[in-house]
């Protein structure tokens, strides 16, 4: 089976959602799979280098609703570690720490415009996460 279904995105939208799982799989066994499990909202992921897979998507009629970027770097020629600032320290997080993290997370993604915002068929104001 060339898709799985996605437990986290079926019940944050109330459909049948999957992802593709099988990166060789053709747009049409893909939409096979999905019909045979109802699949409502299909996430497919294909580097940008493979423009081949990206046409054959488009001519499906799949649409782009997002990127992805990816940065690496060596850490083989690191600068010196800085002496760190007075009165700053790090330490795992503790479980009473949750509400803190969560209202820096919540500050860090406020304005977030991810694939979810450029569907228009899904929620974007009633959805917990968006």
């Amino acid at each position: 089976m060339p898709i799985e279904l996605n437990a986290l995105e079926t019940a944050r939208f109330g459909i049948i959602a999957a992802r593709v799982t099988d990166a060789h799989a053709t747009p049409g066994e893909i939409d096979a799979a999905s019909r045979e499990k109802g699949v409502q909202m299909l996430t497919v992921r294909i580097a940008v280098s493979d423009l081949t897979r990206v046409h054959a998507f488009e001519a499906a009629g799949y649409q782009l609703m997002d990127t992805l970027v990816y940065y690496g770097r060596s850490l083989d020629d690191l600068p010196p570690q800085r002496a760190k600032p007075q009165g700053i320290s790090c330490r795992e997080g503790l479980p009473q720490d949750a509400e803190a993290v969560a209202r820096v997370a919540r500050a860090g993604f406020t304005g977030y415009m991810g694939h979810y915002h450029s569907d228009p068929p899904l929620c974007h104001n009633s959805c917990p996460l968006v």
